[in-house]
């Protein structure tokens, strides 16, 4: 008699233990969502970290490319000056 009802409650509590699980599974589940949300904006915030050190750098590249474009520009002649200096050899 004993064993059956140590037995039930036992059984009983289990029951109850479950309910409580259950009562907060909710919010354990709330909670798993939001980590597993976190761990993805995480990962966005690495990879537009990336991206941002990428840009920084074509941003730097494309300044030198177009300093060096102005200073090759800067040592061409224009066409009005190489018609000049053609004609200026002509009549040597």
């Amino acid at each position: 008699m004993w064993k059956i009802l140590i037995g039930v409650l036992v059984l009983s509590g289990a029951t109850v233990t479950c309910r409580a699980q259950t009562a907060t599974s909710p919010a354990t589940l709330e909670l798993a969502n939001l980590r597993e949300d976190v761990r993805g904006l995480a990962e966005q915030v690495g990879r537009l970290t990336l991206l941002t050190q990428r840009v920084d750098q074509l941003e730097r590249d494309n300044a030198d490319l177009r300093a060096k474009n102005a200073t090759l520009t800067s040592n061409l002649a224009s066409v009005a000056q190489l018609n000049a200096a053609i004609a200026d050899l002509t009549r040597l």
